[in-house]
């Protein structure tokens, strides 16, 4: 048994640094020693800590091996592991078995070896215990340590969880980052009495590479240069041949598996439908509004020059999806006018599409008005046709039927259409709250649509407009698999 103090033995710190062992990665058996993240971590009196880090900094690890020393040396306690996954429960678990096997069995708490979960250990002489599982059994949590939170399909699991710790009781949410429309996302920029611990990949110096790299492109000087004003880190050129590796390897996936800082993270990760950091350049360059309410905004008056469009997604008026019409001028293909409720009925909302389509009217040419007539869309154009007078430029769509039909065929290309024209600048959006939308937009195994809670009603009315637009500007869009580029005719 290893020798020292009452004093030493009460330390937990004392006993992280002196009673543990791990495996490395060449399958031989180490003491535990504090990684410099660990230590970190290590460091923060926080009891409610949020972890957003790069893979393999031995997080888990660091967090498993204290909650094993927790429930070995306290009575009456229980801590929990939350896996984002059934396959990780078990590797997940290793961590707590190997922590008790590897200790001193004179510090070993007695294991009760009978039945229960194969991912549970008890310890009946100080009735203690730890176990993995995808939810909580109930009971009261005295430590929960949720493992790659911004992957858990089911937030919920982890609310629910979080409510058996009581005050007092310790959290951790550890992951590395799942796109900017994930549940993890929005708990990251909300206060919430969580303490954000943020890790890049350079502040690991492990994360080297010989030999190292000198003559560094603009994009790395930029990059050197920024993290040494942020974090008063020098990137060594070790570090730089390090990064170009996994830059090489992993592609558009390195700022997920390596951030760099703690937002184009969460942009350039997930399964997002569009390109997040070109949307949010976007977003941050786009002009104010020269006029707007609660339900409209203009960028542009109408010009006598101007050829106008419309396009239209109807909601049901119930305060879950929102109502939105988008104008575009065909010629210059830029948003110039845009109207969004979620409160207004079908019919409602045909008034206003008549508000705005009066409002474009250029010498004596009404804008066509395209309106989706899947669901509520049928309501809202029954009303735009019985309008007196009658508006004499409603969409109608090949089968000769009036509105846009949105189908498995020309939903995925009116979408690309979008996604196209807008990555590549050659159409202007000016909403805030589209943008909003493009960045939660998800590829659900090839379909585009908003991620769970959040909206695409600005999307799906930007995309039957810019589609209307460039049929009228002589434009087609020509697609020979799903991502092309428009072609000009």
């Amino acid at each position: 048994m290893i020798d020292c103090s009452p004093e030493q033995l009460d330390d937990w710190r004392f006993r992280l640094s002196n009673f543990y062992s791990v495996v490395n990665k060449s399958g031989d058996r180490v003491p535990f020693v504090e990684n410099a993240i660990q230590k970190l971590i290590n460091d923060c009196p926080a009891k409610r800590k949020a972890i957003l880090k790069a893979r393999q900094f031995g997080v888990s690890t660091n967090e498993l091996i204290k909650q094993s020393d927790f429930v070995f040396f306290n009575d009456n306690v229980n801590a929990c592991i939350l896996a984002h996954e059934q396959d990780a429960i078990k590797k997940l678990f290793r961590i707590p078995t190997r922590t008790y096997e590897f200790l001193d069995p004179g510090l070993q708490p007695a294991l009760d070896r009978g039945g229960g979960s194969k991912h549970e250990m008890y310890f009946p002489e100080n009735n203690s215990r730890i176990y993995c599982d995808l939810e909580s059994r109930g009971d009261t949590i005295h430590w929960l340590h949720v493992s790659e939170a911004a992957f858990v399909k089911e937030p919920e699991r982890i609310i629910a969880t979080m409510q058996a710790v009581p005050i007092g009781g310790i959290v951790t949410l550890e992951t590395t980052p799942n796109g900017i429309g994930n549940h993890f996302y929005d708990f990251w920029i909300e206060e919430n009495g969580f303490t954000k611990l943020f890790y890049p990949w350079f502040m690991f110096p492990e994360y080297r590479v010989e030999p190292g790299v000198t003559d560094l492109t603009r994009e790395e000087i930029t990059f050197v240069e920024r993290v040494q004003k942020k974090y008063g880190i020098l990137i060594t050129p070790e570090q730089m041949a390090f990064r170009r590796m996994k830059q090489s390897e992993l592609k558009h996936l390195f700022i997920q598996e390596y951030p760099e800082d703690d937002q184009t993270c969460f942009l350039a990760s997930g399964n997002a439908a569009m390109d997040l950091l070109i949307v949010k350049q976007l977003m941050d360059e786009a002009m104010a509004p020269i006029e707007q309410d609660d339900w409209y905004k203009i960028w542009e008056k109408p010009i006598a020059e101007g050829w106008y469009t419309i396009g239209a997604d109807v909601a049901e008026g119930v305060k879950s999806d929102y109502s939105v019409g988008v104008v575009i001028d065909c010629m210059t293909l830029r948003q110039v006018a845009q109207i969004r409720s979620n409160l207004w009925s079908p019919q409602e909302f045909a008034a206003k599409l008549k508000w705005l389509g009066d409002r474009y009217t250029v010498r004596g040419r009404p804008p066509e008005i395209a309106v989706e007539r899947n669901n509520h869309g049928h309501a809202c154009l029954l009303a735009l046709d019985a309008i007196d007078p009658q508006w004499p430029n409603l969409f109608k769509d090949k089968d000769e039927r009036l509105g846009w039909k949105t189908d498995m065929v020309s939903r995925p290309l009116m979408i690309d259409t979008f996604k196209d024209a807008v990555e590549n600048r050659r159409y202007v959006v000016r909403d805030r709250d589209t943008f909003q939308e493009c960045l939660t937009l998800i590829d659900n195994e090839g379909k585009v649509e908003a991620d769970d809670g959040k909206h695409d009603d600005c999307v799906i009315a930007h995309a039957i407009a810019v589609s209307r637009a460039l049929e009228q500007a002589g434009v087609s869009a020509l697609y020979k698999n799903i991502g092309a580029k428009i072609l000009v005719a």
